[in-house]
């Protein structure tokens, strides 16, 4: 018989910013039910809980830039920011 998952945990965990991979490992279940359970939740709450940061703002990227000053290695500030070392060098 296939397990229930509790949608409240996947929400928040999904909230916190944890990836779909490592939700689907803590409740040991599938990536794909996890996906689904977190679109139901997005359209059901009207909410988007991917993180979606718009380089383009020019807030966001003065935000980029002041880091990227501060630290040694582009890879740190991808990582920090969550984007890819080549978006940020653009």
């Amino acid at each position: 018989m296939p397990q229930r998952i509790d949608r409240e945990v996947v929400f928040q965990m999904a909230k916190t910013g944890f990836p779909k991979y490592l939700i689907a490992e803590r409740l040991e279940c599938s990536t794909k039910q996890v996906g689904r359970i977190v679109k139901e939740i997005e359209t059901d709450k009207n909410i988007k809980l991917t993180k979606n940061i718009n380089l383009k703002d020019p807030e966001v990227e003065k935000a980029c830039r002041a880091y990227y000053m501060k630290m040694e290695s582009p890879e740190k500030v991808a990582n920090r920011f969550g984007i890819t070392k080549q978006a940020l060098l653009k």
